[in-house]
């Protein structure tokens, strides 16, 4: 492994909520653990606005509208890294398409976003290369499980 891609990973483990990582290959294996105490007094991070839904009573979950009676889906990620969208806005998911990657740059690892409903992109929340952090919302999907 080379500097430059544990400098990439250190980065996005700072940058993101996680407080341990552990990778592991046939050569190496690398444990990265942020300390606890350090964190309390640290200045704020400035992260980026979630968009949601003023309707919405349930943030990051299910949205319902009322007029159309159609559930909007959230996807979240499940990874850090940078976004990488396979779809845009008006595209028709099935359940368990690729919608997106998650890179973790420098170390060629790409980790894969499947949508887990039937629908209509109605809303992708992030850019290409945005980076993204674990349990934030990426994707809204009109649609419910077994449509289409």
């Amino acid at each position: 492994m080379k500097i430059l891609e544990i400098r990439e990973i250190l980065r996005l483990i700072d940058q993101s909520t996680l407080n341990e990582l552990e990778i592991k290959n046939k050569d190496h294996r690398i444990l990265i653990k942020k300390d606890s105490m350090s964190n309390l007094h640290s200045e704020p991070v400035e992260r980026l606005p979630i968009q949601t839904d003023p309707t919405s009573s349930l943030p990051n979950v299910f949205v319902t509208e009322d007029v159309e009676s159609t559930e909007l889906h959230i996807i979240q990620s499940q990874f850090i890294g940078t976004f990488q969208p396979n779809v845009k806005v008006g595209d028709l998911v099935k359940e368990n398409k690729l919608i997106a990657q998650c890179r973790v740059g420098g170390l060629n690892i790409s980790h894969d976003i499947y949508s887990d409903i039937n629908g209509e992109i109605v809303e992708v929340l992030y850019d290409i290369g945005d980076l993204i952090d674990y349990g934030q919302p990426l994707f809204k999907i009109s649609g419910k499980k077994g449509d289409m």
